[in-house]
Formats: C-alpha cells, sequence, structure tokens
C-alpha cells in the first residue's frame, strides 16, 4: 500500500511534471524500461531537441536520461536528467520496493526534466520521415542509406572505430561523425528516426546500436545532424569520382554537376565539373566552373595546374586561370 501511495504522490507532481519521466519512472520499477528516444521539435534558432533514456547491461544495468539540443557545426548540448550509475538497484521486489529508482531520485527526475523542457522555448515539430536510414533521398536514382560503418582502429587490433555514414550510388560513402566509442564487434544496428528541419537544410537521425567488448553486450542511442544539400553533394562527388576512376565519363559528369546543383557552395563540385567540361572540349564552361571553384576554395587553382584534364582550357584565352602557379604536386 505504502509502495502504491508513494507512486501516485510522483505521479500527480504539479503540472511541470512531464509525461516522459513520469512513465520512465513506473517502467524502471516494474523492471519494462527500454532504449527509446523522442523527437521533441525544432527551436527557434534552429536545434534539433529531443529526448533520449538509454539502459544497457554492460556487466551491470546503467539507465541513463537526457534531453539533447544539436545544430550543426557545433558541440551537443546534452542536459542530465537522471543517472543511476551510483546507485544500481535491482527491479522492484517486496523487499526492494523502490526498484532502481528511488523516491528521491524520482523526484529529481521529473523535475529536471520539466525545467529542461521550459528552457527549450517553443518547438516546432516535424513528421518523421518514413523511411528512416533513407532521409538523404536519391541520388542519380539510386537510394541512399544511412548506416554505422566501421574501420579498424590504428594502435588497438581488437578494437573498431564507429562513424555514422551515408551510402549512395556506386557504393560510395560520407561519413558524418566519428564516435568516441571503440567496441571490438558491432552486434545489430538500425536507423530508428529522421527528422528534417522546417527549412529543409538539417536532417536529424536516430540511430540504435549494440555492440560489445569481450563477453559483455552494450547498447546506445546515437544521435546526428547533418547538412542535408552538403551530404548529398558530397555523396555525388563521391560516386562521380568512382565513376570516373570507372572510365564512366559521361556517368561522372552527370553526378559531378548534380553535386553543384545540390550545393552551389560546394567547391569540389566545380572543379570536377569544369575539369570534365575542359576534356569534353567544352573550355567557356570549363573556365565558369573552374572560377567557381577557386572562388570557394584558393587551393584549386594549383590543383587545375596539375590536372591533364584542364589542359585544353589552357590553350584557350580562359588559360590565364592556369596562368603563374605551380603544379600542385611539385617538391612532393
Amino acid at each position: 500500500m505504502r509502495r502504491f501511495v508513494t507512486t501516485a504522490l510522483l505521479l500527480l507532481l504539479p503540472s511541470v511534471a512531464v509525461a516522459g519521466a513520469r512513465q520512465d519512472i513506473v517502467d524502471l520499477r516494474h523492471d519494462r524500461a527500454r532504449s527509446h528516444q523522442e523527437f521533441l521539435g525544432w527551436t527557434d534558432d534552429g536545434r534539433a531537441a529531443s529526448r533520449r533514456l538509454v539502459c544497457s547491461e554492460g556487466g551491470e544495468l546503467s539507465c541513463r536520461a537526457t534531453i539533447d539540443q544539436l545544430r550543426v557545426g557545433e558541440a551537443d548540448d546534452s542536459t542530465l536528467l537522471w543517472h543511476n550509475e551510483d546507485s544500481l538497484y535491482d527491479a522492484a521486489t517486496p523487499q526492494n520496493p523502490k526498484g532502481p529508482i528511488s523516491t528521491a531520485e524520482a523526484g529529481r527526475f521529473i523535475r529536471n526534466e520539466a525545467k529542461a523542457r521550459d528552457a527549450l522555448g517553443p518547438l516546432t515539430p516535424a513528421a518523421a520521415v518514413a523511411n528512416p536510414a533513407g532521409a538523404f533521398g536519391t541520388i542519380a536514382g539510386e537510394p541512399t542509406e544511412i548506416y554505422l560503418r566501421t574501420s579498424p582502429h590504428p594502435t588497438d587490433e581488437e578494437a573498431l572505430r564507429l562513424h555514422v555514414a551515408v551510402r549512395g550510388p556506386r557504393g560510395a560513402w560520407v561519413d558524418l561523425e566519428r564516435l568516441a566509442n571503440e567496441p571490438w564487434r558491432i552486434e545489430s544496428q538500425r536507423v530508428v528516426d529522421a527528422r528534417v528541419s522546417p527549412d529543409g537544410d538539417t536532417v536529424w537521425i536516430a540511430l540504435h546500436y549494440v555492440d560489445g567488448v569481450m563477453c559483455w553486450d552494450s547498447e546506445d542511442i546515437e544521435l546526428t545532424v547533418a547538412d542535408r544539400s552538403l551530404v548529398r553533394a558530397t555523396l555525388a562527388n563521391a560516386a562521380g569520382m568512382r565513376a570516373y576512376a570507372a572510365g564512366q565519363l559521361d556517368e561522372a559528369y552527370e553526378l559531378f554537376a548534380a553535386a553543384t546543383d545540390e550545393d552551389p557552395q560546394y567547391a569540389w563540385g566545380w572543379f570536377n565539373r569544369g575539369a570534365l567540361e575542359s576534356r569534353r572540349g567544352d573550355t567557356d564552361h570549363a573556365a565558369t566552373s573552374l572560377r567557381r571553384a577557386i572562388d570557394l576554395e584558393p587551393g584549386h587553382r594549383e590543383r587545375a595546374c596539375g590536372d591533364e584534364d584542364y589542359t585544353a582550357l589552357g590553350a584557350t584565352e580562359d588559360g590565364e586561370l592556369l596562368m603563374d602557379c605551380r603544379p600542385y604536386d611539385e617538391g612532393c
């Protein structure tokens, strides 16, 4: 009876109490807690706000609840709501009615969440992407796929490096983020949610994965944000380079052109587009593309000097673009 009264009082805290924390407390006390995330919305200044509860065994049960704010080009802002690292309990039993979270902890959990949500201010909702793993759409008619890429660790032969990545045409991929976690294996992975900002510029991604070290498995929910146009441009350019290497120059050109269409500020797209325009003999467009590349990234002038694809451009009046510069690899 006492346990029921205590739980009821927690659930009837003032209206600032948040449903998410209250439900998590009930689930924790009934051994039903599972890792999950909830997208809350976009803030007025363009941050993606979400909430996570991650419970992982890892040898012993550890749960952590946070509210996270992410914006492209900035460090993640994470507010800790509750963490049971220093107070591990078993599931609720008649002998231990508090279960994995005490009454005092539960009260702080609720108050912390209410305060953190109030600090977010007004939020703009966004519908979930129907296929979260394909949130970056199609490029040249090929679907893209968000996934957790692994690569060998440079110093520890048993460990892996983890990267949130996007795969596209011709198997080309670009990394969105490298994770600090360095496990020995990945047991499973799944993109569980993705949202696009109201202006269409940013994609927010939630990726759930289970990894392991030695005989222990643990799980996490990784949150990532990325510039949608820049990612699509970079991926189109990477696919274009693969087509170029395979001798498929028409396909490569279409992909380089797609890169500049996706993000007109993406210098590599203009450089590679101009190179193939010069190779085709379309030197007027090649000059325009190279000027755009140099304006965005001056180092492309030197790169063009050592690029055989720009030979035709060098023989025209616009060859001045290739003058007074040394080959990019000179002295290497």
